[in-house]
């Protein structure tokens, strides 16, 4: 029985303009086949041209690299996938692995403007349907935090594109590669760029953490503390209730918005919802339809009560 090879791959497409996931044609592709030790067997590159829209705009241009000359004189982009699915048969690879959920999209526009101009799709149907995402199982090994840009991520390997950028079908193939490779098979606790890379994420997830509160305590105090909301404050203070500090300037925020977008209105509305679990403030005029429907419970209130309610919520510990 044949062993499965690996295969990571990437496609440029179309862009710019008028161009959306819906018109998106195929540029040029790139694969990097190993076996499961991870010794390249065989690469593969080709450019092609688009059959709806084969001329690039500037932006396209900009990206990848690509040259008009080089499209005008490149195959159908069907032609070149029958290669590729014959490459994928003589290496038994059942799945292209690809980074990130914006290659599935792309050659469904492939497809689509093929069939808008009549021409066979069939070879790129078949691409089509073995794409599998990586990047969320990657990131997840490495123990990253969110997801990292090819190009930043295979840098801390030492990888480097030969073609001298990266948007370049291959070079994106190779650097996909060398990070898969570096995730299954290497003590990531020793190699300290990615150390330092995984350290600027999590500082940087601290810092946006860090402002969201911040902004949210600005407008939870907005309005003055009433004298039981602050002796509520105090007394969790004294207690050392973080979570519960920070769930009250969570929920005031919402009050406080809605108290403040409509200064005339007297009678709010507050709800709570299930799916997913949180409260929103509305105007009682503008609770209705959907939103009540919606609702897992509802409490009508006067705007000199809001902080009667607002301290009624969090001491039930609903949130």
């Amino acid at each position: 029985m044949k062993k499965e090879f690996l295969c990571f791959a990437d496609f440029e497409f179309t862009c710019g303009g008028f161009i959306d996931d819906t018109r998106s044609e195929i540029l040029s592709v790139g694969l990097v086949i190993c076996s499961p030790e991870y010794e390249i067997a065989e690469k593969f590159y080709s450019t092609a041209r688009p059959c709806k829209f084969p001329r690039m705009t500037r932006q396209c241009r900009e990206l990848t690299g690509l040259t008009q000359p080089e499209i005008n004189a490149s195959r159908d982009s069907n032609e070149v996938f029958a290669e590729v699915a014959e490459l994928l048969k003589k290496y038994s690879v059942s799945s292209l692995y690809v980074w990130g959920n914006f290659d599935r999209p792309g050659l469904a526009g492939d497809m689509n403007q093929h069939r808008r101009t009549g021409k066979d799709f069939s070879s790129i149907k078949k691409i089509y349907n073995c794409i599998a995402d990586i990047q969320d199982a990657t990131i997840k090994q490495m123990g990253l935090p969110q997801a990292v840009s090819i190009s930043e991520l295979s840098a801390v390997f030492g990888y480097e594109p030969q073609s001298g950028s990266f948007h370049n079908a291959l070079s994106d193939a190779e650097a996909l590669y060398t990070i898969h490779r570096a995730a299954f098979t290497s003590d990531l606790s020793k190699n300290e760029k990615f150390l330092q890379l995984k350290q600027e994420r999590l500082d940087k997830i601290a810092a946006v953490k860090a402002a969201a509160e911040e902004k949210r305590r600005e407008e939870a105090l907005a309005l003055p503390l009433t004298a039981e909301e602050q002796a509520y404050c105090n007394e969790l203070s004294s207690a050392g209730k973080e979570d519960k500090q920070r769930q009250f300037i969570a929920i005031r925020a919402k009050f406080v918005r809605a108290l403040l977008k409509a200064p005339e209105c007297e009678d709010f509305v507050l709800a709570e919802f299930s799916q997913p679990k949180r409260i929103k403030v509305f105007r009682a005029e503008k609770f209705g339809g959907a939103a009540r429907h919606a609702s897992s419970r509802h409490v009508p209130f006067k705007r000199s009560e809001f902080a009667d309610i607002l301290l009624n919520e969090c001491k039930k510990s609903r949130l």
